[in-house]
């Protein structure tokens, strides 16, 4: 009989994302499979104590603007006025292929012979248990959420000992950015010609959608009054903000370095905070007797883009 093991990727930083990875150790466990965890933090006594092993990384491979970042982009637009709004934000493919690459690194001198790589909110459904109890030796599985299907995803793949060695060649930082504007999936997809591995007819699903009814756009600590901000990294206009979605007129104040001025807010309206990212300065909003230091909100925006329509 093989010995097979599950590789499990986390970043476990919510009690839902907790529960989840629990939940699927466990589930992995009862089928006879031993469990190897990664994560770049320690976690529960009690999640640990599940594991055969488990492993902290001080390193997360987040890759940012200008190096790689992910781009969203969105049309805003009322009877007068129209803009299109586009905002970096952070990529997290290397992070996963990486933390797959530190998992094979650790367990192949562990003497499994069949490995499940697996995302901590992998779906366990009675598709990825039949791969538990199959002989494949070199297959990735197609990802779904919703209506959407990947046709690779990292969400469920399976080696041995051989194919897994070859798969974690090819993961260097160089290759991932060597495709530009492509994310993890895409740079998977790439490679199948490359690492001859066979693509599943069944897709899996995640649990967990991290950016699930997010507004990529609104960066305002204010409950009910949206504002995008726009940091343009490469013309480095003075920063701006963009309000939207507020459908009455709003008063408010802006406190720039000591200077505060008044102003009445509508849709789409936009206020110039004279600056850029060469010349700082602490911005402070005031709204309905509350006050919002947004300086380091501002100041942490990469490369937000506004354009005149």
């Amino acid at each position: 009989m093989l010995k097979k093991v599950a590789l499990i990727s986390s970043f476990c930083d919510t009690p839902k994302k907790l529960e989840v990875l629990e939940k699927n150790i466990r589930i992995v466990k009862s089928h006879n499979i031993d469990v190897v965890v990664i994560s770049p933090f320690y976690l529960d006594e009690q999640i640990v104590s599940l594991c055969d092993y488990f492993f902290i990384t001080k390193d997360n491979m987040v890759l940012d603007w200008p190096e790689k970042s992910m781009y969203h982009w969105r049309i805003f637009s009322s009877e007068t006025k129209k803009y299109k709004l586009s905002r970096t934000y952070p990529d997290y493919g290397f992070a996963g292929l990486h933390q797959v690459k530190q998992l094979s690194d650790i367990s192949l001198n562990l003497g499994y012979e069949q490995f499940f790589h697996m995302i901590y909110d992998l779906k366990i459904d009675e598709n990825v248990i039949s791969g538990f109890y199959s002989d494949k030796t070199n297959s990735v599985y197609p990802s779904k959420r919703g209506t959407t299907i990947w046709a690779v995803g990292l969400h469920y793949m399976i080696f041995d000992k051989e194919n897994l060695q070859n798969f974690i060649s090819k993961i260097t930082k160089e290759s991932y950015l060597s495709f530009k504007g492509a994310d993890a999936f895409v740079w998977l997809h790439n490679h199948e010609r490359i690492l001859n591995y066979t693509i599943e007819e069944i897709p899996v699903e995640d649990e967990i959608y991290y950016y699930e009814e997010y507004d990529f756009f609104n960066f305002s600590p204010i409950h009910g009054l949206k504002f995008f901000v726009e940091k343009n990294d490469e013309t480095l206009e003075p920063i701006k903000l963009l309000f939207y979605d507020n459908f009455r007129t709003e008063k408010l104040s802006i406190e720039i370095q000591g200077e505060e001025k008044e102003y009445e807010i509508n849709d789409l309206d936009i206020i110039d905070l004279g600056f850029n990212k060469f010349s700082p300065k602490k911005v402070i909003i005031k709204y309905r007797d509350e006050i919002y230091d947004i300086t380091k909100m501002v100041e942490n925006v990469k490369h937000n883009t506004l354009e005149k329509i």
